[in-house]
């Protein structure tokens, strides 16, 4: 079998092959891992999440997470490019990486992002958990376009340091000070107040 046709069998399993063989796909990815195109797959996952196939998405990226670990090369050439169609989701993939430089990427390209794609790039941001992405997707609890500040709130609970809600607490002030709030940003507030009581 062609490289080419067995990267094809690989995808049409993944989309309509029985739930049993989901496993079996998703360990050819990663034992092709250093010459597997990559493009397909983050296609095909784009595709997976359009359906609400999130169970088949899951063993893709779960894969398509362990090839950007081994070779992260082809992932991070489409993340420079916040108008490539593919980059949300090569984003994504960065981010299940935890790798800093991957870090240091996506903050990097904040300045170009799309309107668009800031949601996406707020949440990619904020999956790394450290220090820096709390500072990088801070600013954006007062955003007005309400995605973008509901991923920068939810980034920061799930981040549940003490300089994390400090900083909701700030943006809940705020709110508050111009005359509104978000009941999004009071309610993050209260369950991290609760969990660190």
């Amino acid at each position: 079998m062609s490289p080419r046709t067995h990267l094809e069998a690989i995808l049409e399993g993944i989309r309509t092959g029985e739930k049993t063989e989901l496993p079996g796909y998703s360990s050819e990815i990663r034992m092709l891992w250093k010459d597997i195109p990559v493009a397909p797959l983050l296609s095909l996952k784009g595709q997976l999440g359009k359906m609400g196939m999130e169970d088949r998405e899951a063993f893709l990226q779960e894969a398509l997470t362990s090839v950007a670990l081994r070779r992260p090369g082809p992932f991070r050439e489409i993340a420079q490019e916040p108008s490539h169609p593919l980059w949300s989701a090569a984003a994504e993939i960065l981010s299940d990486t935890g790798i800093p430089e991957d870090l240091d990427l996506l903050i990097g390209i904040i300045p170009d992002i799309p309107g668009k794609s800031l949601p996406d790039l707020v949440r990619a941001i904020g999956r790394f958990r450290t220090g820096r992405a709390v500072k990088a997707i801070s600013p954006y609890l007062l955003s007005e376009d309400e995605s973008v500040a509901f991923e920068a709130a939810t980034a920061l609970r799930d981040n549940a340091s003490p300089t994390a809600l400090k900083l909701l607490k700030e943006a809940l002030r705020t709110r508050r000070a111009a005359g509104g709030a978000r009941p999004m940003l009071e309610a993050i507030v209260r369950e991290l107040e609760r969990k660190t009581a």
